[in-house]
């Protein structure tokens, strides 16, 4: 909840943060995402076992855009504002990387708000390219999002 705080709290408004957070972020919801098995948790720690992100991946959605391909989603991902820029992100992106190879998928894929600048840069800059755009409902806003891939 304090890292998609941080990406989308000064965005957005604070009722639909406070909506969009009770509705995906609780108990039951994760619990079932927990529980199904084409989606996986992985966490970040410290040294000091502090938990400083996450990255939540799954493996039945492949949108139109990815033409055919079979592609592991990178459904979540968020790293806490004082560990950003600490390889955190990369290290998980990189696993899902690993992941996509061991399964023998075509690519990883996900989606990335389009003002969310740092993140688009950060995936562009490892070699992810958009192949098209979407709508995410976000309250009583509609967002743009971006499909980006890399092949495998």
């Amino acid at each position: 909840m304090e890292t998609f705080k941080d990406t989308y709290a000064d965005k957005h408004s604070a009722e639909d943060v406070e909506v969009y957070l009770t509705e995906n972020y609780n108990i039951t919801t994760i619990q079932k995402e927990i529980e199904n098995p084409d989606c996986t948790y992985f966490f970040a720690f410290t040294d000091e076992i502090e938990p400083v992100g996450f990255m939540k991946v799954n493996t039945k959605k492949e949108p139109a855009e990815l033409n055919g391909k079979t592609g592991l989603e990178i459904q979540r991902i968020y790293i806490k504002p004082n560990h950003k820029g600490k390889s955190i992100g990369k290290m998980l992106l990189n696993k899902a990387i690993q992941l996509t190879k061991d399964l023998n998928l075509a690519c990883v894929w996900l989606c990335v708000w389009e003002h969310n600048l740092a993140a688009i840069q950060f995936y562009t800059k490892l070699g992810f390219v958009k192949i098209g755009t979407t709508t995410f409902n976000f309250g009583s806003t509609i967002d743009t999002d971006y499909y980006l891939m890399l092949e495998s």
